[in-house]
């Protein structure tokens, strides 16, 4: 039996759908506190519907839970671009902003591990100082 041609309409309204319970499912996970599953839901979203703006946003929430700020901060300018690709200049706005936020989480926990590594490296030396007082070097 041969299906009427609809250009691919059923396909797409299919994607959507898909990408619904898959953005649902991310969201889920990250009430669970599964960062990485919900990581792996969102993009499963973002693949079976790539232009539809919150798919995009709950990858960005899931990353931002998962620790990975600046790729959060692509995710929601990616949802931004596509939100304004679809007039909903609002929700562009937004996402652009919280995109902001999310790369200045990144700075800030970059900052942070480079504190505690100068503070590993401070320790490391009072150490050897430490060893090579005792053993009358210096």
């Amino acid at each position: 039996m041969q299906r009427p041609d609809d250009g691919g309409a059923a396909q797409k309204a299919l994607g959507g759908e898909l990408a619904k319970l898959n953005a649902n499912i991310s969201m889920l996970h990250l009430k669970l506190d599964h960062a990485d599953l919900a990581v792996a839901a969102a993009a499963a979203a973002i693949s079976n519907c790539a232009s539809w703006p919150k798919a995009h946003a709950r990858h960005a929430e899931a990353l931002s839970a998962s620790g990975q700020h600046l790729a959060a901060a692509q995710a929601l300018n990616m949802a931004a671009f596509r939100a304004e690709q679809q007039g909903a200049s609002s929700s562009a706005e937004s996402w652009s902003a919280r995109a902001e936020v999310e790369v200045q989480r990144a700075e800030a926990a970059s900052a942070v591990v480079h504190e505690r590594e100068m503070q590993a490296a401070a320790a490391e030396f009072d150490d050897f100082f430490a060893r090579a007082l005792q053993l009358s070097v210096l």
